[in-house]
């Protein structure tokens, strides 16, 4: 089958963690057998000699090199929020890439079978409008940014973008979410699929046999709660020598070390790929994610990050994130109150107390709960989704 993806986030560089589950969601349909090309908007951070190996990328510039600040960073909800002066580069964003889909579409020779847009706006609702053009199957994969785009908007503008939305197949990660976008449009009919994740490469024979170590891993930005890790751990009484471990990068990282400078056991690794990133996944046994309900009402979806640490059996701590639930071991003992650290602090102090059969039991249960969701498997229920 011949695939046409629209995204408005995927890897710039061969480190960039930006859409980095829409990189592995193509990869592996190129490895069942399809074709895949990728549009995308352009970034001024684009490393030219970065390509996916399976697969074709094509980036659509909208603004000179520079200016094209729309995308990336910390996420296009957020940019809108910081720096609303930004959404004048948004009808030249969605002008220019909705010519170059329509003449993409039109000068290929064997059509596309079906265009996937990924995020409701501005890739969701191009994929579905171009699909009823040139009558083509479109699917709408729905991301937490996206209906929360979808919210910022005057009701009875996001009630009419989410009527074209919803007009066809379309995804949500949670069920929780599809309960969201039902308040714009009538969504009851949107698959509940997640995006999966790449089975971290470790060698079993690496993992410590004893983790004391806990991690958090993400963007560094206000939504991911970082700061609440770093004031929960220090106050935890904690007596096994265990350290923080904190990858990944973004707008915050200078004010998270800022804040932990006065603790040798908090370690900041910046963005951690390939066998770096393995080797930090081996020797922690604890994964926190402390996420925030932003004031604007924008929450996470499902993080890929937890998933990849959850099926190498670390622990997670974690804040209300919608769903999240189903794929906790012990919802009653791994959730926390959002951003109370006093109580975050007590939750990592009881889970660095379990038993060592007792840690182990969770630790597999972990790694049950979420092995459905690797890409290898997942894959063909996207398959059943995108082809109907």
């Amino acid at each position: 089958m011949r695939i046409l993806c629209l995204t408005s986030s995927y890897p710039r560089y061969a480190s960039d963690i930006a859409g980095r589950f829409v990189l592995e969601f193509c990869d592996h349909l190129a490895r069942c057998g399809h074709v895949v090309d990728v549009l995308t908007w352009s970034d001024a951070a684009v490393d030219d000699d970065f390509a996916p190996i399976n697969h074709c990328i094509e980036r659509v510039r909208y603004a000179p090199s520079g200016l094209d600040t729309l995308f990336y960073g910390a996420g296009v909800p957020e940019n809108l929020e910081q720096t609303p002066l930004k959404g004048v580069l948004v009808p030249a964003a969605m002008a220019t890439m909705a010519a170059r889909l329509v003449q993409k579409v039109r000068a290929r020779r064997n059509p596309y079978d079906v265009i996937v847009g990924h995020w409701l706006l501005p890739g969701g609702i191009l994929a579905r409008l171009c699909g009823k053009l040139l009558a083509i199957r479109s699917v709408v994969v729905g991301h937490s940014g996206g209906v929360h785009l979808l919210g910022q908007m005057p009701k009875p503008i996001a009630r009419q973008l989410a009527r074209i939305v919803v007009d066809g197949a379309l995804t949500v990660p949670t069920a929780e979410l599809r309960d969201k976008l039902c308040t714009f449009a009538d969504a009851r009919h949107a698959s509940v699929l997640p995006m999966g994740f790449e089975p971290p490469p470790v060698d079993q024979s690496a993992i410590k046999s004893e983790r004391v170590d806990w991690l958090c891993m993400g963007r560094h930005v206000p939504i991911k709660g970082f700061d609440v890790a770093i004031d929960a751990f220090s106050r935890a009484r904690l007596h096994d020598g265990s350290n923080l471990h904190i990858a990944g990068d973004g707008p915050d990282r200078v004010l998270l070390e800022a804040q932990a400078r006065a603790r040798p056991d908090i370690h900041f690794h910046g963005i951690v790929t390939g066998s770096q990133k393995s080797a930090l996944l081996a020797r922690c046994g604890y994964y926190l994610l402390p996420s925030k309900t932003l004031p604007s009402g924008r929450h996470e979806g499902l993080p890929v990050s937890f998933l990849e640490a959850a099926s190498l059996g670390l622990i997670a701590l974690s804040g209300p994130v919608p769903g999240i639930d189903v794929y906790l071991a012990r919802p009653e003992l791994q959730r926390v109150a959002e951003g109370d650290v006093a109580a975050w602090s007590r939750a990592i102090e009881r889970l660095s107390q379990l038993a060592s059969k007792e840690r182990a039991q969770l630790a597999q249960a972990s790694r049950e709960k979420v092995a459905h969701l690797a890409w290898p498997r997942l894959i063909k229920d996207w398959e059943r989704v995108l082809f109907g």
